[in-house]
């Protein structure tokens, strides 16, 4: 950093964007409390409970716009936690939606925001979820290459995400119709995922499933079947309709 941009920081005459802020707070041994003002943080904290709520309850264009609020004060206050999660909601947002492009730029910066505060678990998420648009797009083998770059680096403590990653592996190489790949993916998702990841583990429940009747297995086909809609009722997640019979 040169001696004319420091100075013009420290005379007001220019704002410091937040990785500036990071650099100099790093450098200088400052602390967060020197800097971020109370208020100002719980003002930020309490605009993003607003668009999670909106968000949760169907307002999905309020929830957004929220969320750009949260955004935009956020990064005047070069407050990088909160900023990392509104980037980071947005992109799934967008990705919801469809709108891979912005969805990839707004998960990308939350990535680099979410390094800077040491969030392993968020940044994998986050790369996850770039991998998720590869596939959605129908870019197989990006996605497969960005799966491989997680795990070279993920911890090995992150069993839950381990378990993510392999379901995405599974249903990658699905879609390339590798049989033994999916299957062996699958397996070790399975391994891996327990009923806090509820989404996941029917989902892999229901792709080994597909697997099996692939392979005439039917039995065991309709045990994984059975064992996902089992789970999904458990958690209220699948209400079975009774059958009514009627003679013919």
């Amino acid at each position: 950093m040169s001696i004319a941009k420091l100075s013009n920081i420290e005379n007001g005459k220019v704002q410091p964007d937040l990785e500036t802020w990071e650099y100099l707070k790093n450098k200088l041994g400052l602390s967060d409390e020197m800097i971020y003002e109370k208020g100002s943080t719980d003002s930020v904290d309490y605009i993003l409970e607003q668009a999670e709520t909106y968000y949760s309850t169907g307002f999905i264009e309020k929830a957004k716009e929220k969320y750009e609020n949260a955004l935009q004060l956020a990064e005047k206050s070069m407050f990088i936690e909160q900023s990392a999660k509104a980037h980071k909601a947005l992109g799934l947002m967008y990705l919801e939606e469809e709108n891979y492009k912005e969805a990839q730029l707004f998960l990308e910066k939350a990535i680099e925001l979410f390094e800077q505060e040491n969030d392993e678990e968020n940044v994998i998420e986050c790369k996850i979820k770039i991998g998720a648009i590869y596939f959605r797009q129908e870019k197989y083998t990006k996605a497969l290459d960005q799966i491989y770059k997680i795990f070279e680096n993920i911890p090995s403590n992150q069993l839950r995400m381990k378990g993510i990653l392999y379901y995405n592996m599974a249903s990658t190489f699905y879609a390339l119709k590798d049989m033994i790949n999916a299957n062996y993916a699958c397996e070790r998702a399975l391994h891996y995922l327990t009923e806090n990841e509820t989404d996941s583990l029917i989902s892999a429940l229901n792709l080994q499933g597909i697997l099996l009747r692939s392979q005439k297995m039917y039995l065991l086909a309709r045990e994984k079947l059975e064992k996902a809609k089992q789970i999904a009722i458990k958690h209220k997640l699948f209400i079975p309709k009774k059958l009514n019979y009627t003679k013919q």
